[in-house]
């Protein structure tokens, strides 16, 4: 199987310059773990498809990935603890209302 490198270009090399860790959370080697595999995978995808429409939407459709994955830390791992703290107090509250009931209050 003959293997075909395309050679970076200059709007390769500029897509690839925006795939860093932009933000200032707690834990940022998450993030970057997330975003050294998709570059990985860019870097991948630039070098073996020949430039066309197919190749930008590959590649566009990574940055989402990316985005999605990095906005899943960032966002909703507050929502996520936030409801493992609603949940445990809806327990509590049942709990407390099932003791009410026990006396006949």
């Amino acid at each position: 199987m003959k293997k075909i490198r395309y050679p970076l270009t200059s709007y390769s090399k500029q897509r690839l310059a925006a795939w860093h860790y932009h933000g200032n959370a707690e834990d940022p080697a998450r993030f970057k773990l997330i975003n050294d595999a998709t570059r990985e995978l860019a870097e991948m995808i630039f070098s073996m498809c020949p430039p066309s429409r197919n190749q930008s939407l590959a590649i566009t459709n990574l940055e989402a990935v990316r985005m999605r994955a990095n906005a899943s830390i960032a966002v909703d791992e507050g929502a996520y603890n936030y409801g493992s703290m609603v949940a445990s107090e809806k327990k509590e509250e049942s709990t407390s209302e099932k003791e009410k009931n026990d006396f006949g209050i």
